[in-house]
């Protein structure tokens, strides 16, 4: 099996003024070098249009909750599974078997302050923006895009996705609040 793997260096990226402009170059590469047999990442590539070669459709969306100004985040409409990067982060333990679980069978259920640290960390950005605005943006984006399942790049595939969504909001509007 052949393997592409596309690299945008920070110059590429620093003279693409806009996102769309980003994604527009993401795509158009990945449609130049797509095969049927070709991946990326791991990621079994399909072009832009509904080609079903592959048996899904792949979309590359610009993301609403980011770590960089140029993450990306995947979508798979016929699957309705949303890969979200760094998004919907939390603190979990690392016992033995527990890599391989759901968000959900995890042995504690996740809460708003098991997000605290990666949220505050990693996406500090959002400690300087109003959480009901990137919240509602979240909302708007997951309406237009219905997910079943949800897989971010930290912590377990998420298959509640209300159910975590509602906790990562909570703990969105809890980065500017003072902690007791």
């Amino acid at each position: 099996m052949s393997h592409e793997v596309i690299f945008l260096s920070d110059a590429d990226v620093r003279s693409m003024l806009t996102m769309p402009a980003v994604m527009e170059a993401v795509e158009a590469d990945f449609q130049r070098q797509a095969k049927p047999d070709s991946m990326i990442v791991g990621v079994p590539l399909a072009y832009e249009t509904d080609d079903r070669k592959l048996g899904f459709r792949w979309r590359l969306k610009t993301a609403v909750i980011r770590d960089l100004p140029n993450t990306l985040w995947g979508y798979d409409p016929d699957a309705r599974v949303l890969f979200v990067s760094d998004a919907y982060p939390y603190t979990h333990e690392h016992e033995v078997g527990q890599c391989g679980m759901t968000a959900e069978e995890m042995p504690k259920a996740v809460r708003p302050e098991d997000t605290d640290v990666v949220i505050e960390r990693a996406l500090s950005w959002t400690r300087y923006v109003d959480a009901e605005v990137v919240i509602a943006e979240l909302e708007a984006f997951l309406a237009s895009h219905p997910a079943d399942i949800i897989a971010p790049a930290h912590g377990g595939v998420i298959t509640n996705p209300k159910a975590l969504t509602a906790v990562f909001e909570a703990g969105l509007r809890r980065v500017r609040r003072p902690r007791d």
